[in-house]
């Protein structure tokens, strides 16, 4: 996290596994931290502290971020190929109101 064109962070749970993700405001990422896995122009991390999807939530959070969402058919293939068939939780609420952005429910 040491680019200075970083504006935006999310946070995905994948089973018990926290995954961060970075986004840079312009769309371009020169490099991922150490340890990172880049997909286009975010980065994943993984720390294997078991957590539920509200504790989650907090420790992003407490790190400057929120838990994630997926826009794209591209981005979505993309973490099946990272994770496989492992459930995931990713941001949303209990709210209401359902908006679809490019076919998935955000």
């Amino acid at each position: 996290m040491h680019s200075s064109s970083l504006l935006l962070k999310s946070c995905f749970l994948v089973a018990n596994l926290l995954v961060l993700m970075t986004l840079t405001g312009d769309k371009e990422l020169t490099r991922c931290p150490y340890s990172w896995t880049q997909v286009g122009s975010r980065c994943f991390a993984y720390n294997q502290t078991p957590m539920s999807w509200d504790s989650a939530k907090r420790h992003c959070w407490g790190l400057g971020a929120n838990l994630a969402s997926v826009h794209t058919s591209w981005e979505h293939q993309r973490i099946i190929q990272l994770f496989g068939n492992t459930p995931v939780w990713i941001g949303g609420s209990k709210g209401p109101k359902l908006t679809s952005r490019n076919g998935f429910l955000a």
